[in-house]
């Protein structure tokens, strides 16, 4: 079945000055060096919007430049940070589910399994923590530390349904699954875990109907617990790749089937229910020369690319937006790569924030930046 039928006359005439590919000749600055997909929604922000951000690392990285831009982020909680990421689909399902349980938290301290002889993870959780000195470590610690961290996260996930707003961002297509309990976990298992119980424990490499079931699941879930009122989801693929794969398979392989399976299931999710759109983030990042991407680890977006994409979204979903922050974001990009060609001098971004007033003059500065950076 087609995820989306549209009339013939209106696929030949309906005006889309966006159906062709970028060149040389056409659209020139839309590709190249920083892709600008556009972004497609209905949906206007307003002050009175909560925001539920919920997915990988990048979910994490959204949650700080929007919380930056004083919206309210429920899940921006320094005590969670990363070890509330979300790394598959279902992981995100069980998480929501047991929030509106009685018996969720009961139901969701089985995934705390021994790390080894002598400590505990979360396999429904992040496997990293806020130490004393405000370090992210490993969450190797004992059961009843590992069950108290649960307990915050659980507490503050039944608050979901105060959200009008909704962020996720998928991650991995490959998901560990706990035969005993009948449930996928969020991270792997340790391989003391799985030497003392090796037929619990499976791989699953999810097809695409199984995604689109669990975002199906997702939305009807909200939709219940909204009870009625209004919401929005706005869904994504996360552009960070597979640190390595558990498949058997080449990682450069398997991170490309994870991602396009995601994304092909966001699509059709997007299509399927007026309250979700989908944003682009994963184009935007993978389109975009690298260099104005990636961190030093080639895997994580730099946190002013994330500033550009969010800048992106708020001015997509804004009547009032000057495009300012979207233009000053891109500024920031040309500047860092810039900086390599003897620009030293970090600017006042917020003096330029608030001196140029009009885009025009804004976009001076931006070329220069641009050529700067070659």
């Amino acid at each position: 079945m087609p995820i989306k039928k549209v009339p013939s006359e209106e696929a030949f005439f309906g005006g889309n000055r966006l159906r062709r590919w970028p060149s040389h000749e056409f659209q020139t600055t839309r590709l190249s060096p920083i892709a600008r997909p556009a972004i497609d929604t209905p949906y206007r922000l307003s002050e009175s919007d909560r925001f539920f951000c919920c997915g990988s690392c990048f979910a994490r990285n959204l949650e700080v430049e929007l919380n930056a831009r004083n919206l309210d982020v429920i899940t921006a909680d320094p005590k969670l940070g990363q070890s509330q990421n979300k790394y598959n689909v279902f992981s995100i399902l069980n998480e929501l589910r047991w929030a509106l349980d009685e018996n969720g938290l009961e139901e969701s301290a089985k995934s705390i399994l021994p790390f080894n002889s002598s400590t505990f993870h979360d396999t429904q959780g992040g496997n990293a923590i806020l130490n004393d000195e405000g370090e992210w470590v490993d969450g190797l610690i004992s059961e009843s530390a590992v069950m108290d961290r649960r307990a915050y996260l659980h507490e503050r996930y039944k608050r979901f349904p105060e959200c009008s707003v909704f962020v996720f961002t998928l991650g991995m297509a490959e998901a560990w699954y706990d035969v005993e309990f009948q449930r996928y976990l969020n991270v792997a298992p340790s391989p003391f875990a799985i030497k003392k119980t090796p037929e619990r424990f499976e791989l699953h490499v999810l097809s695409y109907e199984e995604i689109a079931k669990g975002l199906d699941e997702i939305y009807q879930l909200i939709r219940h617990a909204k009870n009625g009122e209004n919401f929005r989801i706005l869904i994504s693929t996360s552009p960070v790749p597979l640190y390595s794969t558990f498949s058997g398979r080449d990682v450069l392989i398997a991170n490309t089937y994870s991602k396009s399976v995601q994304r092909a299931a966001s699509e059709a999710f997007a299509f399927a229910h007026e309250e979700v759109d989908y944003i682009p983030s994963y184009e935007m990042a993978m389109l975009s020369e690298r260099k104005y991407v990636w961190q030093e680890d080639k895997r994580h977006v730099s946190g002013d690319f994330v500033d550009f994409i969010i800048s992106s979204v708020v001015a997509a979903m804004s009547d009032t937006d000057d495009g300012l922050d979207n233009f000053l974001s891109e500024a920031k990009l040309f500047f860092d790569v810039g900086s390599g060609n003897g620009q030293t001098a970090v600017p006042n971004w917020e003096k330029i924030r608030k001196t140029f007033k009009r885009n025009e003059e804004l976009k001076v500065l931006l070329d220069y930046y641009k050529k700067r950076a070659g």
